[in-house]
């Protein structure tokens, strides 16, 4: 069902008792589940009538605000919940989309509901998971709520919440990274032909060793900072961290039991466990054996025979519940849509181990025409996220989600002062580069509306672009990493949009991100800027 009567907006004015003259005066409130919203256009009251901002009103309640230049019409439209646990009587509702990410969420337990501050991928691939178990073991079973905050090519980042379902209240649970840094001690030593991979965890020492040439660069010592998993097993829950020791080699994970002590998890039981030879090989020949079969499929024939084909050619490499999917939903299905190109194969560029049980393989989707399989090279390549699973006794992929065709024909803006390239497509050839600065203000203080933080705001300007003709720019801000966990913590604010800048990426030393709502006025050009960030396009 689609989220109805879900949050109230309350319009306070000062009406009738001081008269037109006042009411024109009067400051006019607009309050969001008892929350201020404060718009960059004031609402008015107009002979008689409350004017308000409508895409800021239908953002904040959660809807998706589109401008339909066609038919000069704006399109708002209200998503469904994204997560869903009967046994718990709870549903996760998403409050606001914004760039691929669910920026808040309410959760709704037995019909009361509670607004938290949190964020998702919005790739339904990574849905918020709900999971409904006694892990603190005190006879009475939490909620618990996985995110997905980051994913992407050798990240994968989760967050995690665990709350009384009765009183929404939260219990603290220690945070991968500290576990690490509390239990975890490595080095990496090269010796002649071998990689020896040194470990100390809870003050036990082990050691592997790998043929040199198993990584072309190899790190000093073990990273564990862009990938973990959180899970729940009878009744106890467990982070999953794979141990990577060099960009993209991964040797094995370090398992973490968490134990609840004085209100909160904390780290238990710790255990490193090696990367099974015999399990990546079957999971190899899964996706392969997989790949080759995606130019069978084609999705261009009628409909009883495209889901007799995905039985008969995927019916032996993906789970029986994906393939119901498929069939309800032939348009998500992976296979061939034309006759030239057609997908020829899957390219495995890194494989994480999740758990024993299941891996997360990123890999690329290689378009063939004949010419290509004369004169060599690919017609075009998709990347493609992928997930194994064990289930029964044998690997089965449970998870498939398909980017955008990556272009032949791009360029790129590098920025040498703040260490960072950015790729256009080429219809962006002959860009302009606009500088200017952002403002932060303190917050609550005497100083308030002073700016009290300031930084380079760089845009990337289309080549079209006239003073009569203005077309959307793409806006980069750029923070030093203090400035950016000073705006995390609410210490200063920018602008008056209800959500902050949206992170891009980040080197050592600065952090870039997007303005809120950089693209509120639906200027010519909007959409295509909108696909060029969906793309991940700085480096």
């Amino acid at each position: 069902m689609k989220m109805k009567s879900l949050v109230v907006v309350i319009v306070l004015a000062l009406t009738c008792v001081f008269g037109a003259a006042a009411l024109a005066s009067s400051p006019v409130k607009l309050l969001v589940n008892g929350q201020e919203i404060v718009s960059d256009v004031p609402p008015q009251i107009i002979e008689g009538r409350t004017m308000v901002p409508v895409r800021w009103i239908a953002e904040a309640l959660g809807a998706e605000v589109q401008w339909d230049e066609k038919n000069k019409a704006v399109n708002i439209n209200k998503p469904y919940f994204v997560a869903d646990l009967p046994e718990a009587k709870a549903k996760l509702y998403p409050f606001a989309k914004q760039n691929g990410m669910y920026h808040g969420f309410i959760l709704e337990v037995q019909g009361q509901r509670q607004y938290f501050e949190w964020q998702n991928v919005s790739n339904p691939t990574f849905a918020p998971r709900l999971l409904f178990n006694d892990i603190n073991l005190d006879g009475e079973k939490e909620l618990i709520v996985i995110l997905t905050t980051g994913t992407g090519t050798g990240v994968h980042i989760e967050d995690i919440h665990v709350l009384n379902p009765d009183t929404f209240s939260e219990m603290d649970v220690e945070r991968p990274g500290d576990i690490i840094k509390n239990n975890v001690i490595s080095k990496i030593e090269l010796m002649g032909d071998l990689a020896a991979i040194h470990f100390t965890i809870a003050g036990e020492d082990t050691s592997i060793y790998k043929e040199k040439d198993y990584a072309a660069v190899w790190f000093d010592q073990v990273s564990f900072s862009n990938y973990y998993r959180y899970d729940v097993v009878d009744n106890q829950l467990l982070v999953s961290i794979p141990a990577q020791a060099s960009p993209a080699g991964f040797i094995g994970e370090i398992e973490s039991r968490y134990v609840f002590s004085d209100g909160t998890f904390k780290a238990g039981t710790i255990t490193y466990a090696f990367n099974s030879d015999r399990d990546n090989e079957e999971v190899v020949s899964l996706i392969e054996g997989f790949g080759s079969k995606l130019q069978n499929v084609s999705l261009l024939a009628p409909e009883d025979m495209v889901k007799e084909s995905l039985h008969k050619n995927y019916g032996d490499y993906v789970a029986p519940m994906l393939l119901a999917e498929w069939e309800k939903d032939l348009r998500s299905t992976p296979g061939r849509v034309s006759s030239s190109p057609w997908p020829e194969r899957i390219e495995i560029i890194k494989m994480i181990k999740l758990s024993d049980s299941a891996y997360d393989i990123q890999g690329e989707i290689v378009e063939m025409t004949s010419v290509e399989m004369v004169n060599g090279g690919f017609a075009a390549k998709r990347p493609v996220v992928i997930r194994a699973e064990i289930i029964g006794n044998r690997w089965f992929i449970t998870a498939v989600s398909i980017g955008d065709y990556q272009q032949n024909n791009v360029i790129v803006y590098k920025n040498n002062k703040y260490g960072f390239s950015f790729s256009l497509p080429d219809s962006w050839q002959g860009y302009s580069i606009i500088t200017d600065k952002w403002e932060g203000f303190v917050i609550g203080s005497s100083q308030e509306g002073v700016a009290t933080e300031t930084g380079p705001l760089i845009s990337i300007r289309h080549p079209l672009w006239t003073d009569h003709n203005q077309r959307q720019d793409i806006p980069i801000m750029i923070f030093t990493l203090n400035q950016w966990g000073s705006l995390q913590l609410e210490k200063f604010h920018i602008g008056a949009a209800p959500m902050g800048p949206k992170e891009l990426g980040r080197n050592t030393e600065y952090v870039f991100a997007l303005p809120a709502r950089y693209n509120y006025a639906f200027p010519a050009g909007f959409e295509e800027v909108e696909k060029i960030l969906d793309n991940d396009p700085l480096h």
